[in-house]
């Protein structure tokens, strides 16, 4: 009986001192999200978890989506692997070991360009030969606890440590993490540690009190650039210039610095390429929760001397772009501040908030005109009322607003324009009234006929559905048949990264690209084509083409899910 008692206390204890990191009780729907992974690259890769599960069909502890996965727990007789490479495949891997519920264990998986090597307890357990680096993601966040759809259940237990590097740790390496995680100590560093949340020791969920809480402090800016996924620039803008001079730009963040009230918030501010607007780079601004949040702090940004500004002006506007809009209302709003000529602060008032998602001109008109000679000294942000909120700026523009009197923008009236001149459509008339008709050839044959009145030509559109693409068109006029829409068509979107890239769309004749008819309709002169397009021999979409003749124009509308 004693000894009974003094066993289950042992092993309760033994828990209790790896308590920490993040829990996952079986009741509870928690997960954990960590976002802008840094890229491992393509020369190596380490996974390295230590995690405790309380049950043997729990799915995964940590997953990145289009990378890799580990442990994923699925029946009491082992545990599974996930890696899926640059190419799309995917050499997961699946070991027979017993699961020793309610003990921490050590997972760790390796991969070079030349081989896969799967650890457990410091043990090296498999080996495989062939390409062992995930692929990267960017736009794909580390997930902990959280099995994203891909097991019927989430992981149950703790997570104490994760650590991914851009290399693969040597078997004697793995071996001496394992002894000092079951010694409870801390494990070296290394240049090729790029992800380090090793929570044995702390609650993750605990924000650390800083040494200067409470005490405004100023932190100088430099140029260096973090972001972790760029995007082009937006075509729209490819060789155009802002018709009124930027003061600032945000090119140059050097002698640039920034100030607030340390515990409040954790402000940061650099240069990005990730969302580009008119330059080369656009300011990021990052704010998270600090120690003892105070929605109402203020961060302040200012440049290493103020700027003068040239011109008399009336408005100041800054083009801004925010990341998301939810739950709960972001409250993040900014202002500028600037000296008159005569030393006196003005404020330009709040410049717009987080509403519309995306890049917009927030633009101010002032009460009165300033005075060339007056200096730009700052922008101060407040309202922090989420975990975290990040926004780009650019171009902030001090100008004077034009007075010259309002051209005549009154828009001319349909009968004005002389088009549309029939309500069902804006389509141009015939030159003449036609009679339209639809008529089945034969199997998967269909002709539009329109003919005139009273010239009687005749203008003909044959369907002969057999690419999926527009090309199965073709007209007759005069004697002369042709494709007016050669090539057109659905293009396949497989990125599912926004904006998404023109490289990255399939176009509608690709061999990629396999269509097949499902099924058609004719309802009152109105023939409807259901389709079935197979996309790289793994992808598959419905889709209808709708044609209509009016006049002498066909009318096409195509629909995919």
């Amino acid at each position: 009986m004693n000894k009974k008692l003094t066993f289950s206390l042992t092993l309760l204890i033994s828990s209790m001192l790896f308590a920490t990191g993040w829990d996952f009780p079986r009741q509870d729907k928690k997960r954990v999200k960590l976002d802008e992974i840094p890229n491992w690259g393509k020369d190596g890769f380490t996974a390295e978890i230590w995690c405790r599960p309380d049950e043997a069909d729990c799915g995964y502890a940590v997953v990145m989506r289009g990378a890799f996965g580990l442990p994923k727990l699925s029946g009491e007789e082992g545990y599974g692997a996930y890696l899926k490479r640059a190419d799309g495949t995917e050499p997961s891997g699946y070991f027979n070991l017993p699961l020793e519920l309610g003990k921490f264990h050590h997972y760790v998986l390796t991969g070079t360009p030349e081989q896969i090597c799967h650890y457990r307890d410091g043990k090296l357990l498999q080996t495989k030969k062939g390409n062992g680096i995930p692929n990267y993601v960017p736009a794909s966040p580390l997930f902990i606890g959280y099995s994203i759809g891909w097991h019927h259940k989430d992981f149950v237990g703790n997570v104490a440590l994760i650590r991914i590097y851009n290399r693969p740790l040597t078997p004697a390496e793995v071996a001496s993490h394992h002894e000092l995680l079951q010694a409870q100590k801390p494990l070296p560093s290394y240049p090729a540690l790029l992800l380090d949340e090793d929570h044995r020791f702390n609650d993750p969920n605990e924000k650390p009190k800083p040494a200067s809480f409470g005490q405004r402090i100023t932190v100088p800016l430099d140029n260096v650039v973090k972001d972790i996924r760029h995007y082009r620039r937006s075509r729209h803008f490819d060789g155009r210039h802002e018709r009124k001079k930027p003061l600032v730009d945000f090119e140059n963040l050097e002698g640039w610095k920034m100030s607030y009230v340390s515990g409040e918030v954790i402000p940061s501010f650099r240069r990005s390429k990730t969302f580009p607007l008119w330059g080369e780079y656009v300011l990021c601004a990052e704010f998270k929760e600090g120690y003892a949040p105070n929605p109402d702090t203020q961060v302040v940004l200012e440049p290493p001397a103020p700027i003068r500004i040239t011109n008399d002006f009336d408005a100041v506007a800054i083009w801004r772009f925010a990341t998301s809009y939810g739950m709960p209302r972001p409250a993040l709003r900014f202002s500028v501040q600037w000296r008159d000529t005569t030393g006196k602060l003005h404020d330009s008032g709040k410049l717009g908030g987080m509403l519309e998602v995306g890049w917009g001109l927030k633009m101010v008109p002032l009460k009165e005109t300033m005075k060339a000679g007056s200096e730009f000294v700052s922008i101060t942000f407040t309202g922090f009322n989420e975990p975290k909120r990040l926004l780009y700026l650019d171009n902030l523009i001090f100008y004077e607003r034009s007075k010259a009197p309002l051209t005549d923008a009154r828009i001319p009236t349909y009968e004005e324009l002389g088009l549309p001149n029939r309500p069902e459509t804006i389509l141009p008339t015939a030159a003449e009234p036609t009679n339209v008709t639809l008529e089945t050839i034969a199997p998967n044959h269909w002709q539009f006929t329109a003919v005139g009145t009273p010239s009687g030509k005749k203008l003909c559109y044959d369907i002969r559905p057999a690419t999926g693409t527009l090309s199965d068109i073709q007209t007759t006029w005069n004697g002369q048949t042709f494709t007016p829409m050669q090539g057109g068509g659905f293009h396949w979107a497989m990125d599912t990264a926004f904006p998404v890239k023109p490289e990255a769309l399939i176009p509608p004749a690709s061999p990629r690209v396999k269509a097949t008819l499902a099924n058609s309709s004719i309802t009152d002169n109105t023939l409807t084509l259901n389709w079935n397009y197979l996309i790289d021999n793994t992808v598959n979409r419905k889709a209808k083409w709708i044609l209509s003749l009016k006049g002498n124009t066909l009318i096409i509308d195509l629909a995919s899910d």
